[in-house]
């Protein structure tokens, strides 16, 4: 007999073995390491190998029950079925797929990728990690296999992992192996042109962002702005992100107004006069939606990445360089109807939601409502919105007179002058609203007259 077929012999008795699994450990690691080294590189041991999948993941399911998941000795018997697992389908597209038609398709009871990434033991989610790269690297058609009820279910696990790895404050080495793996993954669906389909998965209904849509942007806004990445703006249509930021943007203003009691367009104008007419008050924790400062995050995200694409956009249309067919420019998309009148109109309201901070005390414009002091709310995720928002104007509005003529239309200069102070709360606000200011104003002669214009007038002459 062949060495496959005494391999399989022997995986075909560990699978149907009823003995404790601690009793097999040993003979289940040599026999898993013997043929994770046979398998490594060569095409045919992979085929070979591949013939005993269903023995490896029949032992693999019993390895992630609830009890076996805390016996630490059987951990490197985990770890070594994993690696088995992923060098079989290591740059081997047709065994990738293969296996992933299998695992996608596996019921709740039947399922291991999800059990195996909630191991306590961070080498086993390691090797798992591992394996999925591996498998997307092999087939692009794995990678969109992901994009499914289960798929999903696999990335919103690693999203979760990887958005607690970053937040340690001391993280271990395996911990930072497990999210620079991650970020891969991710990454390939970013250069596959499948981040609009992905951040449309991660969704759910009745929530204006998801935690995991959150951490998706944050690792596209690394990548966006790593300068070796200068052709991202040609890989996918990232249309989906001003779709992102308008939905964003209605979201935010529809809060502020139900937490400063406006009801009406004119009744941001009284406000801003100083009329109480419309005004209730104080927000209180009552009546403030506890939401918002994870949609300021999302909105920070959202136009970061806006911001960078578009400029990455500039750099290479300069550069003679074209986009794809089927791509979206950035910098066209953020023209659409109603984007700057609602970024506009964000500010506007945000500028009455929030003190602006100088010298570590707050400076409240006339009639501006602010968050009550002393109040327990978490205000962190509103550090630097009014930077980031006065920002991505700046950038859509050079060198575009239409765009210039929108923000006069609809009050944004006003809006803009207004944040040319210094706000300890966004670190450089008046510098990027300055020049935000000049974009605006740069070769269009209507809007330095309209300035011009606001200049006070002196009485005594």
């Amino acid at each position: 007999p062949t060495v496959w077929t005494l391999l399989s012999d022997n995986w075909q008795k560990r699978a149907v073995d009823p003995s404790e699994l601690s009793l097999q450990a040993d003979s289940i690691l040599c026999l898993a390491r013997f043929t994770r080294n046979l398998a490594a590189g060569v095409q045919e041991n992979q085929i070979s190998a591949f013939g005993n999948e269903n023995e490896l993941r029949t032992i693999l399911h019993r390895l992630t029950s609830f009890s076996e998941l805390q016996d630490e000795t059987l951990y490197p018997v985990t770890r070594m079925l994993v690696q088995t697992l992923s060098n079989i389908v290591t740059m081997n597209g047709s065994l990738a797929q293969r296996l992933w038609n299998i695992y996608i398709c596996l019921s709740d009871d039947q399922e291991i990728v999800v059990r195996l990434l909630a191991s306590p033991d961070i080498a086993t989610v390691n090797s798992t990690l591992v394996l999925i790269l591996n498998s997307i690297n092999a087939d692009q058609h794995v990678l969109s296999s992901f994009l499914s009820s289960n798929g999903i279910r696999i990335l919103v696990k690693i999203l979760d992992h990887t958005e607690d790895w970053v937040v340690q404050d001391v993280p271990e080495k395996d911990d930072g192996e497990c999210f620079a793996v991650s970020y891969r993954i991710f990454v390939r669906f970013l250069q596959g042109g499948l981040a609009a389909k992905l951040y449309d998965y991660l969704s759910m209904d009745n929530e204006p962002i998801t935690p995991q849509q959150t951490t998706f942007l944050k690792i596209l806004d690394s990548y966006s702005r790593d300068l070796i990445n200068d052709d991202i703006v040609y890989r996918g249509d990232y249309k989906f992100l001003v779709e992102a930021f308008v939905e964003l943007c209605a979201y935010f203003q529809s809060a502020i107004k139900c937490s400063l009691g406006i009801t009406t367009s004119s009744s941001i104008v009284n406000i801003e006069n100083g009329s109480a007419a419309e005004h209730s008050g104080e927000t209180t924790l009552q009546n403030l939606d506890l939401r918002l400062p994870k949609v300021s995050a999302g909105l920070i995200l959202v136009s970061q990445c806006l911001n960078t694409l578009c400029l990455r956009e500039h750099e290479n249309l300069d550069a003679d360089k074209r986009i794809e067919p089927g791509c979206h420019a950035i910098h066209i998309s953020m023209q659409g109807d109603g984007v700057v009148e609602s970024l506009i109109d964000t500010l506007r309201l945000l500028d009455l939601f929030l003190p602006r901070i100088v010298f570590g005390k707050a400076a409240a414009s006339p009639g501006e409502t602010t968050i009550p002091t002393g109040s327990t709310t978490d205000i962190t995720g509103f550090t630097y919105l009014k930077r980031d928002l006065v920002r991505i104007l700046g950038t859509i509005c050079h060198d575009q007179k239409e765009m210039q003529v929108r923000v006069r239309e609809c009050g944004g200069i006003q809006v803009v002058m207004g944040l040319c102070v210094i706000d300890e709360r966004n670190p450089y606000l008046q510098e990027h609203a300055l020049f935000a200011l000049r974009n605006i104003l740069h070769k269009n002669p209507d809007n330095q007259a309209f300035v011009e214009a606001m200049k006070p007038v002196n009485k005594n002459l």
